[in-house]
């Protein structure tokens, strides 16, 4: 299922019933791939995602670029490496005590499936408030979240994004709900 459709988006804000179904979707498809960078997870299934492995000898040990996979395989030098005995943390994607056929291996391909098959909630509704935030935003000329405002001094701070500060969006709702599932860096 998808972060949100268009339809659903303009249900809950109605905001966006003006907006051109493409347009909103755009800006859906522009949340969901800041949404996995910041969060390093899928919040929808991915089916065939490959990782190569390039260190030589073979690690015994092997993480994925992504978290919650199942439908693992490895190809080594066009033969399929055997899992069964093999140690599989979905969670954490993490593929322990392979059993290499040549740990010297010319190539070595992982196919898997990662992901979740939908998203949370709160991130759906974060994929629609994002939305809503972008698109009329672009029209209005106040597109960002006030920090601060000095009225005698006639200076406005606004909101923008910075991903060390734990703002990837600059809404900061948005960025509010993100935190909530965002996995330590490195972890994935």
């Amino acid at each position: 299922m998808a972060y949100a459709t268009a339809a659903e988006a303009k249900a809950r804000q109605t905001r966006l019933t003006d907006y051109d179904n493409t347009l909103v979707d755009e800006a859906i498809a522009e949340f969901a791939d800041i949404a996995e960078r910041y969060c390093c997870r899928a919040f929808e299934s991915h089916a065939d995602a490959t990782y190569e492995i390039t260190e030589r000898p073979l690690p015994v040990d092997v993480v994925l670029p992504g978290v919650n996979i199942s439908d693992v395989s490895i190809d080594c030098d066009g033969t399929d490496v055997d899992l069964t005995e093999s140690i599989i943390l979905e969670e954490s994607g993490v593929i322990g005590s392979i059993p290499w056929p040549d740990r010297y291996a010319e190539s070595a391909v992982v196919t898997y499936t990662h992901g979740t098959e939908s998203p949370p909630g709160a991130i759906k509704r974060a994929a629609i408030e994002y939305a809503a935030r972008v698109l009329i935003g672009e029209g209005s000329g106040m597109s960002r979240d006030v920090r601060t405002q000095a009225f005698d001094g006639g200076t406005t701070s606004y909101v923008t994004p910075d991903w060390e500060a734990g703002r990837p969006t600059g809404f900061l709702e948005v960025d509010r709900l993100l935190n909530s599932y965002r996995l330590p860096l490195g972890f994935a």
